[in-house]
């Protein structure tokens, strides 16, 4: 029986995104990688430079990265965004995947995720602050926001 391939995927333009990753997950994401078998493919530059994606989130070429012929080869491949922390103990999540269906996490600190209220609350205030967005009043704990908003889909 043939090995499998898998591999780990990300996206990582621009100074802004690949410098910090490479500086503090690389290594990391290096070591899982080794530890596991998975080769480790990221993508440094658009993948689709055309005027319309400019107008887009760098977001969208995730969807471009999964189709890319680089990816073909692979058996199992698992998408994990620039900012991701792998823990060096982690296990590898293949085994536990059912290969009939997409697996995903539920964005962390988002308005229907199991943290507490006052982690959401944190995590809303990081996120509009790094997005350079009007921060809400202390007193209002409904008020939270999440990537999901950012690109037009319901935090609730």
């Amino acid at each position: 029986m043939a090995r499998r391939r898998n591999a780990i995927v990300s996206l990582a333009v621009g100074a802004r995104c690949y410098r910090p990753w490479s500086v503090y997950l690389k290594k990391g994401w290096e070591h899982w990688c080794e530890r596991h078998d998975f080769d480790l493919v990221i993508y440094d530059q658009p993948l689709d430079t055309s005027q319309r994606a400019a107008s887009r989130s760098p977001a969208w070429q995730k969807l471009l990265a999964m189709a890319s012929p680089d990816l073909a080869g692979f058996d199992r491949v698992i998408w994990l965004d620039a900012d991701i922390w792998i823990h060096p103990q982690a296990g590898n999540p293949i085994p536990t995947l059912n290969p009939d269906q997409v697996a995903m996490a539920l964005d962390c600190g988002a308005p229907l995720s199991d943290e507490p209220q006052w982690f959401r609350q944190a995590w809303s205030r990081i996120l509009r602050t790094s997005l350079q967005l009007p921060s809400f009043d202390e007193a209002d704990e409904q008020e939270l926001f999440s990537y999901y908003q950012l690109w037009g889909f319901p935090a609730m």
